[in-house]
């Protein structure tokens, strides 16, 4: 009978002295896929247009070739012309030879174009923590903000480093 009491009184001190609070999980993470198209008419009549189009596309979009996923669609002999000059072309920019398909197409992206590039990336979206307050200790997310940052690193590093004017403008 001693033992039990003993046993009971311990139980009561272990249950009294632990939280009722669930473990916590992180913020819900949300990825989005994005795709960035450009279509383009290659004809002998169109070429010079279509070729500087298609480098100020590249340009705009330099970030997202390295990484991303690319496909060069075609549909007609000038369009796979074009298509494989595109081709080389990313290669010479470092674009790994994996990332890159070509596809011939039937009439899906119109038939005013003869050549398509599709680049398709995926967007994390993190969620923005509220502030904590005072009156509400214990009830706020306790890793939103170390969870949010951590993913925007792992999705944007380069945003977690200090950019060279910031770093000149610190030095004065």
């Amino acid at each position: 009978m001693k033992k039990s009491m003993v046993m009971f009184g311990l139980l009561w001190v272990l249950i009294g002295c632990s939280s009722g609070r669930p473990d916590q999980s992180g913020p819900a993470i949300e990825v989005y896929p994005v795709l960035t198209s450009l279509a383009l008419q290659t004809n002998r009549q169109q070429l010079a247009k279509a070729q500087t189009r298609l480098d100020d596309f590249l340009h705009e979009q330099h970030a997202a070739l390295v990484t991303q996923q690319i496909v060069l669609y075609w549909r007609t002999p000038d369009g796979e012309r074009f298509a494989i000059k595109t081709r080389q072309k990313l290669r010479r920019l470092g674009v790994a030879s994996e990332q890159l398909r070509l596809e011939k197409s039937s009439n899906s992206f119109g038939q005013h174009f003869d050549f398509k590039v599709d680049i398709l990336a995926h967007k994390v979206v993190v969620p923005v923590c509220p502030y904590a307050q005072v009156s509400r200790f214990g009830q706020e997310g306790t890793g939103c903000f170390i969870e949010s940052s951590r993913w925007q690193s792992m999705v944007n590093p380069q945003k977690m480093l200090q950019s060279e004017s910031h770093l000149q403008h610190g030095s004065r």
